[in-house]
């Protein structure tokens, strides 16, 4: 039998990649307006079916002239974890475009891969900060950010804010499932993903967990936005400290902003309008299915929510339990608005104010503002102007809500509204928690009204202070009190009343009753205290008949 002495093995060649040299970061040149990640010997040709292959430092920080150079939206996949203090060539001391001469915009699509850009330590004293300099028309998705951004620039515009994921952006922004760990730095528009957005921003999914400080308009993960933005599923647990405007998601909007079902969970500090989600809106905003638990403190307008809205807010099924503190024009949801909507939402936390407008929802609203079934739990104490739901309004409507949570301070304290300025017309709504001033114009319902409408409204908490005190109001002036009770002990020392301590002029009080125990020294009263003389006021007690006082 013959041997076979030799063996022929032969492999077929079809479906095999050829070999391919490795990158060569040392062949780019950047900021100069041409993509080198082909002749680099990066793998993509930057289309969305074959998007650039960004591997290393090198490749992320040439994706803005990818960008300029293409026809039409350049698309990028992020394919590493990216640590950038291993950069061959980049200078990643500096963001990404930056150019003293002017800024290299990104305008392009990112797939961050969930991928970690990490080892940033940047820093600068004559401009700002942030993973790109500057986003125009930007999507970018799937990234988590990690390092350090200072600037120590003074600066005020849009070019000198900071930001881990960009200094600024206009156009359109596009944001998804985007992760700031890096701690961020700077004076004014700062934030955990970009300082300054001058048109919009969608924002989805993202979060922010570093810490972020500045003096002015801070916020966990914008800055300022001028004309609007959509935060949706997005939250703050990163440490914030500013001055003015400081939020744990946006710092302040200029234009009109719809938030759904985000919150913040970090402790939040600065002076005037601050928020646990927003600092201060100039504009309409629409917050639904959102809510606070971090700590906020401040001086001048400070919520749980929202600090200043300075036009209009419909808040819906939102709520805060965080601590909340501060000097005047504090509130468990918002601290200052002017018109809007509370709509079944909340507050459990402690709400503190050293001055005056203290509310366990709302420290100050005017113009038209309507709080409907919505409720305070939490405690709330001040000096003067406190309430259980709201501290000092001046057109307000609340209807089919109340107060649970003890309210005290030194004068005009209500367990429902402080001080009534001009018109206030509550309904259906109650109060069953202790109201205690040490001085005047105590109510279980309204401290000091100066016309007001009470129908079908009743107290059942114990009301004390020293003088003008009621089970419903301490004082009032053209009020109308209708279907209403109290049933709460009411103890003071002059001018006390099972409803009204003081009435001053026009008090009509009709189909309305005490059931109470009163106290008091001097002019004390089952239904009313002390009634002004210069006026006839008229009572009608519980469906008998009409005694004129």
């Amino acid at each position: 039998m013959a041997l076979l002495s030799t063996l022929f093995v032969v492999f077929p060649t079809s479906g095999l990649e050829p070999a391919t040299a490795a990158p060569n970061p040392a062949a780019i040149s950047f900021n100069d307006g041409t993509c080198d990640l082909t002749t680099a010997g990066y793998l993509g040709s930057g289309s969305s079916a074959d998007p650039y292959q960004v591997s290393d430092s090198d490749s992320l920080w040439e994706v803005t002239d990818c960008s300029m150079t293409a026809s039409a939206a350049a698309h990028f996949q992020i394919t590493n974890d990216i640590d950038v203090s291993q950069a061959a060539s980049a200078s990643t001391t500096s963001p990404i475009g930056y150019d003293a001469s002017g800024d290299i915009s990104f305008s392009g699509v990112i797939d961050g891969g969930n991928k970690v850009v990490s080892g940033i330590s940047m820093s600068a004293s004559s401009y700002g900060v942030g993973l790109f300099a500057y986003l125009h028309n930007a999507t970018i998705s799937n990234l988590v950010i990690s390092g350090e951004f200072v600037t120590t620039t003074t600066g005020t515009n849009a070019q000198d804010s900071a930001g881990a994921l960009a200094i600024r952006a206009d156009g359109s922004l596009d944001l998804s499932s985007i992760s700031n760990q890096a701690s961020v730095t700077g004076h004014w528009y700062v934030a955990g993903l970009v300082g300054y957005v001058q048109e919009s921003a969608n924002i989805v999914s993202s979060h922010n967990s570093g810490a972020i400080s500045g003096s002015d308009t801070v916020g966990g993960l914008l800055g300022e936005v001028i004309i609007n933005a959509n935060i949706t599923s997005s939250y703050n647990e990163g440490t914030l400290s500013g001055a003015n405007n400081t939020g744990g998601l946006v710092a302040k909007f200029q234009g009109s902003v719809t938030i759904n079902s985000s919150y913040n969970t970090g402790t939040i500090s600065g002076t005037t309008d601050v928020g646990g989600l927003v600092g201060e809106l100039d504009g309409s905003a629409s917050i639904n299915s959102s809510f606070n638990t971090g700590t906020v403190s401040g001086s001048h307008r400070v919520g749980g929510l929202v600090g200043y809205v300075s036009i209009s807010a419909n808040i819906t099924s939102s709520y805060n339990t965080g601590t909340i503190s501060g000097s005047y024009r504090v509130g468990g949801l918002v601290g200052d608005v002017d018109e809007g909507t509370i709509i079944s939402s909340s507050n459990s936390g402690t709400v503190f104010g050293s001055a005056n407008g203290v509310g366990g929802l709302v420290g100050f609203a005017s113009v038209d503002v309507n709080i409907d079934s919505s409720y305070n739990t939490g405690v709330v104490s001040g000096s003067t102007r406190v309430g259980g739901l709201a501290g000092w309004v001046e057109d307000v409507t609340i209807t089919f809500s109340y107060n649970t949570g003890a309210v005290s301070g030194s004068s005009v304290v209500g367990g429902l509204v402080g001080y009534v300025d001009a018109d206030a017309t509550i309904n259906y709504s109650s109060n069953s928690a202790t109201v205690s001033g040490v001085a005047n114009w105590i109510g279980g319902l309204v401290g000091q009204a100066d016309n007001a409408i009470i129908n079908f409204s009743y107290n059942t908490g114990a009301v004390s202070g020293s003088h003008n005190v009621g089970g419903l109001a301490g004082w009032t002036k053209y009020a109308n009190i209708t279907s209403s009770y109290n049933n709460g002990a009411v103890s003071a020392s002059n001018n006390v009343g099972g409803l009204v301590g003081y009435a001053d002029v026009d008090a009509n009080i009709t189909s309305s009753y005490n059931t109470g125990t009163i106290s008091g020294t001097d002019d004390v009263g089952g239904l009313v205290g002390y009634v002004s003389v210069r006026r006839q006021h008229h009572l009608l007690l519980q469906h008998r008949s009409s005694l004129w006082i």
